[in-house]
């Protein structure tokens, strides 16, 4: 057999073929477009679209070519490289204001909006979804506080595994820095115990950071660890020593605070204790004599404050306020 024969050809198969497209739910019979995306498409409108988005309005303005392009029951396809799940529930959120008044979203429904409505310049979409992303990832110590107060819930993004980990890799990928610092301490906070690589969601996929933000966690797990008994921070008064003229009681208030950060580092020798409020020391403090007892109190508040001041740069971030500036809301 000849060497410059052409190669057999291969059996065409049914994989060959076209799919045909799934017809979503989001299906409106008097609907004047359909978006494609993947293999799925939703019946819309193109008031809604172009009421909501400058995108589409943009594009709905642009003169049609004379070949008309694919048509389904005579409204124009409108072919869309954009996750169908998430496609539909940007739709959702269109066509039922109700589910943005919902108390938690899940981080799907939430990452949607705000890829999405940055993407097409759905601005109210998109501001609903970063405002749940910065109520979870607060920007200020008082927010912080609050948060820390409701104990979690009610919460405006349903937690998930791999949460943390995707929260960070969303607040980057849509340019909202300043709820970055907050979700690295949480995975300072949380990564001991979780493991700092990939975290296996419920449904089989893993959440990952990239290398860089691994690392990035990591030297700051060890700067936050030290920085919290340096003078000025929230643990600067474990190691005072406190003289008769200051204390009523010097050896007894010395050996509250042995016993104390003992017991820190026996529980995690990496332990940050950085926002620790007053109040959760109040069986601590009724040990202390009373000027220990202001001292301890007076020297937590100060030091909570300076080390949320600087969270940002132990993350080799810039400012809060340059954060904030930053932000694209």
């Amino acid at each position: 057999m000849s060497s410059d024969a052409p190669p057999a050809k291969r059996a065409r198969t049914d994989d060959d073929a076209p799919s045909t497209p799934i017809r979503s739910d989001i299906w409106h019979y008097d609907g004047s477009v359909v978006l494609q995306a993947a293999n799925t498409q939703f019946r819309v409108h193109w008031s809604v679209l172009t009421m909501h988005s400058s995108v589409f309005k943009d594009m709905y303005s642009v003169p049609q070519p004379d070949v008309a392009g694919p048509t389904v029951e005579n409204c124009p396809v409108v072919e869309l490289h954009d996750d169908p799940q998430d496609l539909e529930y940007v739709l959702k959120a269109l066509y039922d204001p109700t589910l943005l008044s919902q108390q938690t979203l899940s981080f799907d429904i939430v990452s949607a909006l705000v890829r999405l409505g940055r993407k097409y310049d759905f601005k109210n979409l998109r501001k609903a979804g970063t405002e749940r992303l910065l109520f979870e990832n607060p920007r200020t110590l008082d927010e912080f506080d609050a948060l820390q107060k409701r104990g979690g819930t009610p919460r405006r993004v349903e937690y998930q595994k791999g949460y943390r980990f995707d929260v960070v890799n969303l607040l980057q990928d849509a340019d909202i820095p300043s709820g970055l610092p907050h979700a690295y301490y949480q995975l300072v906070c949380t990564s001991p115990h979780t493991g700092m690589g990939h975290v296996r969601r419920s449904d089989g996929t893993y959440a990952t950071l990239t290398p860089a933000d691994m690392s990035r966690v990591a030297l700051a797990t060890q700067k936050l660890h030290n920085a919290q008994f340096r003078p000025g921070y929230t643990l600067s008064w474990l190691h005072e020593l406190s003289s008769a003229d200051q204390c009523s009681s010097v050896q007894s208030c010395a050996e509250i605070r042995f016993l104390f950060l003992q017991q820190l580092v026996t529980d995690d020798t990496l332990f940050i204790a950085l926002f620790t409020c007053p109040e959760q020391l109040t069986g601590l403090k009724s040990s202390f004599c009373a000027r220990c007892a202001n001292n301890m109190t007076e020297k937590v508040k100060a030091g909570r404050q300076r080390a949320w001041d600087e969270l940002p740069g132990f993350f080799g971030l810039p400012s809060w306020d340059e954060l904030k500036q930053s932000d694209e809301l």
